[in-house]
């Protein structure tokens, strides 16, 4: 690997800067988010509709932006003990938090409005006008997340 590392020099590149990652190998690794979606206050239907989890950042120029969204369209949350696996991959790793959060949208207005955003009477990870899960992942890293759906949109 140092011998590739040095071609740039020989090719008139004036500086290469290379940190060492913890693998010791020189690589940059993937980071990935891995989690439980859990209801924490009840459905408001039939408890059947779509559950969206979503990764954003927050850019100076544009504000907030999606990273990655995972929507899961055939979600029944009626179970007493209702749970939901996730994990979200190819996250680059980096200083500043990424933000995660989660949403049941139970009458499928998101699919017909084609707004990824709550509307009236779904269940979010976080209260209407507040924060996301703020998430900082390092070099192949695997954080763990637990969302529970306790705010009711209105």
């Amino acid at each position: 690997m140092r011998a590739f590392l040095l071609l740039p020099l020989l090719f008139g590149c004036q500086e290469v800067v290379v940190q060492e990652e913890d693998t010791g190998d020189g690589f940059l690794r993937l980071a990935s988010i891995k989690g439980n979606i859990e209801l924490g206050t009840p459905y408001t239907e039939d408890g059947r509709g779509s559950m969206l989890i979503f990764v954003t950042i927050i850019s100076n120029k544009d504000g907030v932006m999606p990273h990655r969204v995972l929507v899961d369209s055939t979600v029944d949350v009626t179970p007493d003990d209702y749970s939901m696996q996730f994990e979200i991959t190819n996250l680059f790793p980096q200083d500043e938090p990424y933000y995660i959060g989660a949403f049941f949208d139970e009458d499928f207005s998101m699919v017909n409005q084609l707004e990824i955003f709550p509307t009236s009477g779904d269940l979010a990870s976080w209260p209407n006008g507040g924060l996301f899960e703020e998430i900082v992942v390092g070099s192949g890293e695997e954080k763990h997340v637990l969302l529970t759906l306790d705010h009711e949109w209105d």
